[in-house]
């Protein structure tokens, strides 16, 4: 159902947008806010460490994918991720995100995304 619509209709691509803090600093907590490129799919639930596959299907009771065994926290459509990083550098986070989402339809979908992060040193 990623790519249709509950009627069957071609959907237009769904992205994870990152919003990240202007600044990130050594040592201090990082958070960054994960939100649907489309109004109309809001997120219910964010996982990591996830093993998915063209068949893995959500748990719409849970909001969960089987394959996945962490979760980031959710509210108000907005999914966070927190952490301190601990080096001064550029990096990609390690983990696939994904984020579950619900339509208007009451559909649910999974969508993938990681993004990347700058590292400096407060002087």
């Amino acid at each position: 159902m990623n790519g249709v619509t509950a009627f069957g209709q071609r959907l237009e691509s769904i992205d994870l947008k990152v919003l990240s803090p202007e600044l990130i600093l050594i040592g201090e907590q990082a958070v960054f806010k994960v939100v649907s490129s489309n109004p109309n799919y809001k997120l219910v639930n964010g996982l990591f460490d996830c093993d998915l596959t063209e068949h893995s299907v959500i748990d719409t009771t849970l909001f969960k994918v089987d394959s996945c065994v962490k979760g980031f926290v959710v509210k108000n459509d907005t999914l966070y991720v927190a952490f301190k990083p601990r080096t001064v550098r550029k990096k990609k986070f390690n983990e696939i995100i994904v984020g579950i989402s619900r339509d208007k339809d009451g559909v649910f979908r999974y969508h993938m995304g990681t993004f990347e992060y700058e590292v400096v040193e407060w002087k």
